[in-house]
């Protein structure tokens, strides 16, 4: 897909308009109605369920259809992923917040470096892997969208 400059940009920069809106719309349902009626620890639990269902569906759609999805479906799909983050992220730093407020600071910091340093070697990865072609596309997608799914699943089981 080749795009001038300008619709690239906007193309590109949709994604974070979307999880911002997300964000904030998230955060506030979060605080005003589920913990009024639920504790801390079921809303950031509900928060997973449907981040994940945003993030790995996605995905894995992404995967299986990438050969027939046009420009607005892929972007579409694309920033149902960012929606999905964008509620990762409000539950991550809730759920890190009743964990050890006095820590906050240093557990998100050490989270923001890990997060960096996996962006900054992903690409190198797959140089490495010589990711190029549709099918290893198909499995970096589907690999991520089920990875994402069953670690989900595991923070909804286990975390208390």
């Amino acid at each position: 897909m080749g795009f001038p400059l300008v619709v690239n940009g906007i193309f590109n920069s949709s994604q974070y308009i979307v999880q911002l809106c997300v964000k904030l719309l998230w955060g506030g349902v979060i605080m005003s109605y589920l913990q009024n009626r639920f504790s801390q620890n079921v809303s950031c639990k509900i928060s997973q369920v449907f981040a994940s269902i945003f993030v790995a569906a996605p995905m894995i759609l992404i995967a299986n259809l990438f050969d027939h999805l046009n420009e607005f479906a892929l972007l579409s799909l694309l920033c149902l992923i960012a929606v999905g983050m964008g509620i990762i992220l409000n539950g991550f730093y809730t759920y890190m917040l009743s964990l050890s407020p006095e820590h906050t600071g240093l557990l998100s910091s050490i989270a923001n470096i890990l997060g960096t340093i996996g962006c900054v070697i992903l690409p190198y990865f797959f140089v490495v892997l010589k990711v190029s072609k549709h099918t290893q596309w198909y499995m970096v997608f589907t690999v991520a969208g089920i990875g994402q799914a069953v670690t989900s699943l595991l923070f909804v089981l286990y975390a208390k």
